[in-house]
């Protein structure tokens, strides 16, 4: 496997249960998701160290995914993050973008 230009290394070494935790959460009712994130609350905004296929049952129409562009990518969490602009700051800009769409 060609190497990656940000790293080869695995990035969490806990990704069974991390992966364990997203079956759980994707299992849960209808009922139990609702609670969790409330509909009625928009716009709601997905973060995925992962693709974002499937969020859209979460986030709705109006909602807005934020994802890794492509698969494959094996590297330091803090790399990783930094080349797919998973930071918090990209996620809080991002987000008040939405709501000033919204509010137009």
């Amino acid at each position: 496997m060609p190497q990656q230009p940000w790293g080869n290394e695995m990035s969490d070494p806990n990704l069974d249960q991390l992966c364990m935790n997203t079956m759980r959460f994707l299992a849960e009712s209808e009922e139990c998701l609702s609670n969790l994130l409330p509909p009625a609350i928009q716009p709601q905004v997905s973060i995925e160290a992962t693709s974002t296929q499937g969020s859209e049952r979460y986030i709705g129409t109006n909602g807005m995914a934020i994802d890794m562009s492509e698969c494959g990518a094996l590297a330091h969490i803090d790399v990783t993050y930094e080349r797919f602009d998973l930071t918090p700051q990209h996620v809080v800009n991002e987000a008040i973008r939405l709501v000033g769409e919204r509010q137009t």
